[in-house]
């Protein structure tokens, strides 16, 4: 992806609503360590060109961060948090959940991170059982789901299950998740789709509470009532 295609996505995320953003490039043990210091000079690049074209949306740093064991380690070493705060945004294999997932959530728990995981509804243990992102936040997890998957981007299956978890209120954020496919993140398009299996305060509750909560990293409830 180039700089110039960074601009475009961030006008188009700009034109959709959105007013901040946090980057979160893959950080992948060994594979893609993109890190604070890596991304830094690209970042600042990004920030002024932003500036240059008169575009109304602020950009913060972040990482989507690979689970593996003792990756606290390489979140303190690398600050990989979101907008320099206790969230992380975290990520695993999608056809099965590590066996030692509980004990990974656990000690970054216990170290003071407050973990998102990325596309719950993408999992295949999620889609064949909703009550596994249910437990998941009575971990002291929270779930951000990708807009594209209310617009069926990710096939019929990750579709019905992210408006299940909609329609169960087990969602605290949305993420676009573009990977430089624009058409993936619509989120006035998927918006619509959304305002009709759920209310209005809870639009509001994932799309500005809960961001700028996280952005000021302040407390956000894990049940949403």
């Amino acid at each position: 992806e180039t700089l110039e295609d960074a601009l475009l996505e961030l006008a188009e995320l700009n034109e959709s609503g959105v007013t901040e953003a946090i980057l979160t490039p893959h950080y992948i043990r060994n594979v893609f360590e993109n890190n604070r210091k890596s991304c830094n000079d690209t970042f600042n690049l990004l920030k002024l060109k932003l500036t240059e074209q008169n575009l109304n949306i602020k950009i913060h740093q972040g990482n989507e961060i690979y689970l593996d064991n003792n990756i606290w380690e390489d979140i303190k070493q690398n600050n990989l948090q979101l907008a320099d705060t206790d969230y992380i945004l975290i990520e695993t294999g999608f056809s099965g959940f590590p066996d030692n997932l509980s004990y990974i959530l656990t000690q970054l728990t216990r170290k003071g991170y407050k973990p998102i995981l990325a596309h719950p509804e993408r999992y295949d243990e999620i889609v064949n059982n909703n009550d596994i992102a249910e437990d998941l936040i009575s971990r002291n997890v929270y779930l951000q789901m990708n807009v594209g998957s209310f617009l069926g981007y990710y096939g019929i299956q990750v579709q019905r299950t992210a408006l299940q978890l909609l329609k169960r209120k087990l969602v605290h954020f949305l993420g676009s998740d573009t990977h430089c496919n624009r058409e993936y993140y619509f989120f006035s398009e998927a918006l619509k789709t959304i305002a009709h299996h759920t209310d209005d305060d809870f639009i509001k509750l994932i799309t500005i509470i809960n961001p700028r909560k996280l952005l000021n990293n302040q407390p956000i409830e894990y049940i949403n009532n």
